[in-house]
């Protein structure tokens, strides 16, 4: 037996890939919007309702509790209010069929499951001494999630996006703030407005925002390293100066870098683990 697999739906670049993976309990009242996925769950709380999790647009709030898996898809903003006493590990990460086109991009709400089991999982797997294998988990963990809640009517035109896919790679490999739409629109021999109008209409979504999305993504993923300074990471992205690279990375996820980059390990000290 003979399996062909159609070339346009580019198996290839399908990925599920980690961003960060941290355990928590932390007191913070903070806005978010997040350039890849949220998958939290909750081992434990006090019974309050002091943490919650409130939609910056239509301002629906939900309580967490025990017991509960909160997922956040990216680019929604989020107001999170959280206490000391909420205990949780959380997964940040990008789920891709091309470069930079999450499958859940357009979701504007959460996802929300009551699973004590899982949970209890998720962090079973976290505190693995095996990290490869903790990771191997995770990432199981994550795509049974994820298929889970495929977004219902969601369609891909493999055929027009293929078309993208030399422009989506450079984003990925080597955009940086210098980078214009025109010197994209140019790889594919288009004119800027004609590029502009396609290019939205395949992915919903204008290519300068695309662009800066994938940037903050790019800003996140180097301030996790930690030898890598806001400076540094200015400097690599291509930004005149920290200063503006600093309030271009606020403008796109609420937060400043520096404590974006300080964020996780501060928040991994105060962890006191039940023995």
């Amino acid at each position: 037996m003979t399996l062909v697999i159609n070339k346009d739906f580019a198996p290839q670049e399908a990925e599920l890939q980690f961003v960060a993976i941290f355990e928590e309990r932390i007191d913070f009242t903070r806005v978010f919007t997040l350039p890849y996925n949220t998958l939290v769950g909750v081992m434990e709380d006090d019974g309050s309702d002091a943490s919650r999790i409130e939609h910056c647009t239509t301002h629906e709030t939900w309580i967490r509790r025990q017991g509960y898996l909160y997922f956040t898809p990216p680019n929604l903003p989020v107001l999170y209010t959280s206490r000391s006493n909420l205990h949780y590990v959380a997964v940040h990460f990008r789920f891709e069929l091309c470069p930079g086109v999450d499958i859940f991009s357009g979701l504007d709400h959460w996802l929300i499951d009551y699973s004590p089991a899982e949970v209890a999982e998720l962090f079973a797997l976290f505190r693995l001494n095996d990290r490869v294998r903790s990771l191997s988990g995770l990432k199981e963990f994550c795509l049974r999630f994820c298929n889970r809640h495929w977004p219902a009517g969601c369609e891909y035109d493999f055929h027009r996006q293929q078309r993208f896919l030399p422009v989506l790679r450079e984003i990925r490999e080597s955009a940086t703030a210098a980078t214009t739409v025109r010197e994209l629109a140019a790889r594919l021999n288009l004119r800027p407005e004609v590029f502009c109008r396609e290019f939205t209409a395949v992915f919903r979504q204008s290519p300068k925002t695309f662009l800066q999305r994938e940037l903050a993504t790019k800003a996140a993923f180097l301030l996790r390293q930690r030898n890598c300074r806001v400076k540094e990471a200015a400097e690599q992205l291509g930004f005149s100066s920290e200063f503006y690279f600093s309030k271009f990375f606020k403008r796109q996820t609420g937060i400043s870098p520096s404590t974006y980059r300080h964020w996780t390990p501060e928040a991994q000290s105060q962890v006191q683990p039940k023995r």
